[in-house]
């Protein structure tokens, strides 16, 4: 799908157009933007938008997700029309269980029906089927078992079988972002918030893969500060965005071409947000890194979003001198002069 991306600061840059895009990931410190960025895109593609959080699947809230072909959505109209789920399900991840438990009895019923008429029928591959396989391929030690109605997991290490609410919040994640993704509508925009949420660097790149896989037909737009998933993806735009004008309803970001160019550039800075009375942490963070992407102060607070450091490189401090009692400590001596010399503000000197 040719993808439009939000207007400029720089009334002066015409906004970007992707045609044909498959992959783009989007970048940039907290702060900075990023997820206006990608609901104004969400807003252009209309219904074809479909949104993955596992941040906000795997744990109850308190609002649904409205936009059409969401995973709850598809949920209440089920429950609308059949009295086979239940009404009090609290997580996403629950209600995308129930919808796979749904296909499948209907799929059951429909062989069921074919047989009575005495009408041979191969059994259709259902959507159960196809996180199945996709879960074996992901984790080959531990098998989806589906007994009496229930949803239950198998270590071949052992005879114990565990409910879905029993995995680790790294293997419900990617039980979600597979199944979530075979819901999507066909030719959807999937847009990803924070892929590499909950799982480690050895299946991070796999999972994502495999996904991509399963939905050529879609296109992913990817929400992330990790510059390690951003360089893993293949075919892959990388915009990075660097500020977000509320009064314009623009942003500053560029294009970053390519996997060599986003090493080389990004790589080897960190992303922090900046405050007033921070300046000494981005000191001693810029003493370590060559580059530092930081947020101003004033754009953090027009920014929704109140995440920490992205990055929290170690500082080691010098090692502190002797001092006798009645004395300054050396160390804080040299904090207060170094911060008169530089002219930090009241609140950091």
């Amino acid at each position: 799908m040719d993808i439009t991306l939000p207007k400029r600061i720089d009334v002066s840059q015409t906004p970007l157009k992707f045609a044909n895009a498959r992959i783009i990931t989007v970048i940039g410190a907290n702060g900075a933007g990023k997820t206006r960025f990608c609901r104004k895109i969400m807003e252009d593609v209309g219904d074809h938008a479909f949104r993955i959080s596992a941040l906000e699947a795997l744990f109850p809230k308190k609002e649904v997700n409205t936009m059409s072909g969401s995973i709850d959505m598809l949920y209440s109209r089920i429950e609308a029309r059949t009295q086979i789920v239940k009404g009090d399900v609290d997580t996403e991840i629950e209600k995308l269980a129930f919808l796979l438990f749904h296909d499948e009895f209907l799929s059951l019923l429909k062989y069921k029906m074919l047989t009575l008429e005495h009408q041979s029928a191969p059994m259709d591959e259902t959507n159960f089927d196809r996180l199945t396989k996709a879960w074996d391929r992901v984790f080959p030690n531990n098998k989806i078992l589906r007994e009496s109605g229930k949803l239950l997991f198998q270590n071949d290490k052992g005879p114990d079988k565990v409910g879905a609410m029993s995995l680790s919040d790294g293997e419900r994640a990617v039980f979600y972002y597979l199944g979530a993704a075979i819901y999507a509508m066909p030719g959807a925009v999937i847009f990803v918030d924070n892929p590499a949420l909950f799982l480690h660097n050895t299946i991070m790149q796999q999972v994502w893969n495999i996904v991509e896989e399963m939905r050529p037909d879609c296109t992913f737009i990817y929400n992330t500060h990790d510059i390690d998933f951003a360089t893993s993806r293949v075919d892959n735009k990388i915009v990075w965005v660097k500020n977000f004008d509320v009064e314009k309803s623009a942003w500053d970001y560029e294009i970053v071409a390519g996997n060599d160019s986003i090493s080389e550039e990004l790589q080897t800075g960190a992303f922090c947000r900046g405050r007033c009375h921070s300046q000494h942490r981005l000191k001693a963070v810029s003493a370590h890194f060559p580059r530092v992407f930081g947020a101003p102060a004033r754009q953090l607070q027009q920014s929704d979003r109140g995440d920490p450091l992205i990055q929290r490189p170690t500082v080691v401090p010098p090692p502190r001198q002797p001092w006798t009692r009645g004395s300054r400590p050396p160390h804080r001596e040299r904090g207060a002069v170094s911060a008169r010399q530089e002219n930090l503000c009241s609140r950091c000197g």
